[in-house]
């Protein structure tokens, strides 16, 4: 007599739903966990980082003047738009 189980192929490989969302959670564990791991790597640089980063912004916006047209070019535009 010949039985054939139809749960698991030879090789353990998923064959039914239920075996592939199981091996699906298992797979997304892995890369939440690895994803912890990054981020413990990163946080004690995080000060080092923000220091950096407000530095670089603040330099940037002082470099900057402020966006206002001049007087002549509003002017000018008004007197062009009554034409």
């Amino acid at each position: 007599m010949v039985q054939v189980e139809a749960d698991r192929r030879g090789d353990g490989s998923p064959t039914g739903f239920g075996d592939a969302l199981d091996s699906s959670v298992e797979a997304l564990v892995a890369v939440l966990g690895g994803l912890a791991v990054v981020i413990g790597v990163l946080i004690p640089f995080l000060p080092f980082i923000a220091i950096v980063v407000a530095i670089l912004w603040w330099r940037r916006r002082r470099r900057r003047p402020a966006m206002t047209p001049a007087p002549e070019a509003a002017e000018a535009g008004e007197a062009e738009d009554g034409d």
